[in-house]
């Protein structure tokens, strides 16, 4: 009888996901063994006769590529010095049948071909694998030849210098001022670095049209008013006057805690001029809507008496038609504080991007971002060439964190694996392992 239980199955699926002859990607929760299952998959790909400078594995971060190394280099430590019987053994476990002759051969010399490789095994975070290329080809990616790469401390104070430079020659200015009283010198500081780490993006969204073209797209999408104001008078222009003040006058006779309360307040909307009203717009909405910015669900007691249904469904039907105008007020308070972050943002990424390029220093995103440029720019269509003549198996750890430009990267690297009749004789794969709830 075949075991079936979950121990096993999982087993069977981790030998099947680390299937050398097969692309695949793999969704797997935290302590689940992906850093296993990428092991096992690259000794499996060895044993099945690809040299180990033909695959590529890529993490997300240094201890990751470090405890895969020590794990392969550990598999294939054991297997130089195992008797016949536990190597046999563990190579069963692995394949999940017993080895052939030549993979056990294969088995006993791995551990020192890897050892006798340079550079040993291409076990990196795509990070380190951008700079190791972009070093190879500083000219066509049009870098300095002795570029320097700056660590995440010292990319955050380059930062904070480029935004106090541009905040202290906008003081005063409009943008500044509107965003004064929406958040915090430290929220600000946050969302610069926020900006910043998808700068990437925000260049290309900004290359479009600029803030104002970003703005507008922002604005069609949220449903934003277009004039703040003229949304303000709408909403305190109530559909029924006559109907809620006839409302405040059965309220009033109600319960004092909640009805004469509510009563109180509709009149004193009411009594306020239409040109004032716009100065009431809080607290007419706080009357008749929750924090959630959804209508009350009670406005009228019993103590209303047989009033109280025309009254709870007056009130609603006004509580709905505020809601709307709320809505839109609020998506337009949040386009102008968006329009206003991106007309200091624009700045302090630009002073930040030209500092680097004086000192010659590129961070993080830009080894992405010029190594993604460098890959798809025809003309170094040699370097992609010189690069396939050596890679034909790409392993992906933590592939829910690679961002648009990583999985460009990768597809570059990849893009002739699956190629019809340019495709090599030799099997090919890409296998990516992530998690969904981490993404």
């Amino acid at each position: 009888m075949n075991d079936t239980s979950p121990a096993a199955r999982a087993e069977a699926d981790q030998g099947r996901a680390s299937n050398p002859l097969a692309s695949a990607w793999v969704s797997a929760s935290a302590g689940s063994g992906k850093t296993k299952l990428l092991t096992d998959r690259v000794l499996r790909l060895l044993l099945a006769g690809i040299r180990p400078n033909r695959i590529l594995c890529l993490t997300f971060t240094k201890a990751a590529a470090a405890e895969m190394a020590l794990r392969l280099n550990h598999a294939l430590g054991d297997w130089a010095v195992l008797d016949d019987a536990g190597l046999e053994r563990a190579l069963q476990r692995l394949l999940g049948r017993a080895a052939t002759p030549a993979e056990t051969r294969a088995a006993r010399t791995l551990f020192a071909e890897v050892l006798e490789l340079p550079g040993g095994m291409r076990i990196s975070t795509i990070h380190a694998f951008c700079q190791v290329l972009l070093r190879a080809f500083p000219l066509e990616a049009e870098l300095p030849a002795q570029f320097a790469v700056l660590e995440e401390r010292d990319a955050t104070a380059r930062l904070a210098e480029a935004r106090e430079a541009v905040l202290a020659q906008a003081a005063g200015a409009a943008p500044l001022r509107a965003l004064a009283g929406l958040i915090s010198a430290e929220g600000f500081s946050g969302l610069s670095r926020a900006l910043a780490d998808d700068a990437d993006a925000l260049r290309h969204a900004l290359a479009r049209g600029g803030v104002a073209a970003v703005v507008a797209a922002l604005q069609r999408a949220l449903g934003a008013a277009p004039d703040i104001a003229a949304e303000i008078d709408a909403a305190c222009t109530p559909m029924d006057e006559t109907g809620l003040a006839r409302a405040a006058g059965v309220l009033l006779r109600g319960t004092p805690a909640t009805d004469a309360k509510l009563a109180a307040k509709l009149r004193h909307f009411l009594a306020l001029p239409q040109a004032e009203r716009h100065t009431a717009f809080d607290a007419w909405k706080n009357a008749l809507l929750t924090q959630d910015g959804e209508p009350r669900k009670k406005f009228a007691t019993q103590a209303c008496g047989a009033d109280q249904a025309w009254v709870q469904t007056l009130l609603t039907d006004e509580a709905l038609r505020l809601r709307d105008h709320a809505q839109r007020i609020n998506a337009a308070s949040m386009v102008a504080a968006t329009r206003a972050l991106l007309e200091l943002a624009e700045p302090v990424l630009d002073a930040y991007a030209q500092s680097k390029a004086l000192a010659g220093q590129l961070d993080f995103d830009d080894l992405i971002t010029a190594t993604e440029t460098l890959l798809r720019d025809p003309g170094s269509a040699w370097v992609l060439f010189k690069l396939d003549s050596g890679l034909d198996h790409v392993l992906l750890d933590e592939a829910q964190d690679s961002n648009a430009s990583q999985w460009g990267i990768v597809r570059a690297l990849t893009s002739d694996f699956f190629a019809g009749e340019s495709t090599r004789e030799a099997p090919r794969s890409i296998f990516a392992v992530g998690d969904v709830k981490q993404s």
